[in-house]
């Protein structure tokens, strides 16, 4: 199954706010995927509740030009989302809900510009993306049509992460 690159998914416990989450993304030629798990931003507003941005970058090779879709398995990622462990972006920021779930931005930059994030990502609506048939792997893709499909740049994606439990109550019931 193809997913947009820096999508994901997982589960969450509701007890200790830990969660176990899965990153897509291209295979890389150079470097390495680091992701800045001990600083994790509640990007929540009223009106586009529960989520929370974490960013990511390539060390040591190329952070440029990462976009469409991949047939590889996503990557684990675990981190923490309790009230405690997380940093408000504003002061209207709203408490996250363990009880549903919760969008997860994942940014790719380099830099980590809170700045640029919170204009881009803060109290906006969660923008999903689909991988369009026979475009598995973004480093096969050209440019050009790269640009065309997934709008450039593109350096963050939504993903989800269920309460656990709950993804299993909605796989079951769709069965």
């Amino acid at each position: 199954m193809q997913h947009v690159i820096y999508s994901g998914d997982g589960t969450y416990n509701t007890h200790t706010k830990i969660v176990n989450y899965l990153v897509y993304l291209p295979a890389l030629t150079a470097g390495n995927y680091e992701f800045i798990t001990n600083k994790i931003y509640n990007m929540s507003c009223s009106q586009y509740p529960n989520t929370v941005l974490m960013f990511m970058r390539v060390v040591n090779g190329s952070n440029a030009g990462y976009k469409g879709c991949t047939d590889d398995p996503g990557v684990p990622v675990t981190f923490d989302i309790s009230a405690n462990n997380l940093i408000n972006v504003d002061t209207n920021c709203t408490p996250l809900d363990y009880t549903k779930v919760i969008y997860v931005i994942i940014m790719h930059d380099d830099s980590l510009n809170l700045v640029n994030a919170i204009s881009t990502c803060y109290c906006k609506a969660p923008v999903f993306s689909q991988c369009v048939q026979g475009n598995a792997n973004v480093n096969n893709m050209p440019k050009q049509e790269s640009i065309e499909l997934f709008g450039e740049p593109f350096r963050k994606k939504y993903g989800k992460t269920f309460p656990e439990g709950m993804l299993n109550d909605l796989t079951l019931a769709s069965i």
